[in-house]
């Protein structure tokens, strides 16, 4: 087998090695690559976005931890400890809206 960077069989001990650091460097530049945005704070949607991805990892671990409060309450039949299966479906929905509100706070998320 042919390396496609060097020209020479890569399965020979000294070639593998040379085009096997050849394809590190290539991963390490690449992992210099950034990205910036830019927002212009005088516009008020621009300021939006830029509170949005402020914000997008607390995002994340909120959308988290509400995935998993529903699958605990699909799986075990329980939200924030309290045991649903003998509330009613208005109870079970005032808790459920409850604790994501518990969430977006534990995370300090405006949704504004």
């Amino acid at each position: 087998m042919t390396c496609p960077d060097c020209e020479s069989e890569c399965w020979d001990c000294e070639y593998f090695t040379h085009c096997f650091r050849g394809a590190m460097k290539k991963l390490e530049r690449k992992k210099e690559m950034k990205i910036t945005y830019v927002f212009d704070t005088s516009d008020q949607d621009d300021v939006s976005e830029h509170n949005i991805h402020k914000q997008s990892k607390d995002m994340y671990m909120a959308l988290w931890d509400i995935k998993t409060m529903m699958r605990t309450l699909i799986k075990y039949g329980s939200i924030s400890n309290c045991d649903v299966s003998s509330m009613t479906k208005e109870e079970v929905i005032d808790k459920l809206f409850e604790a994501f509100h518990d969430i977006i706070q534990e995370y300090n998320l405006d949704l504004e």
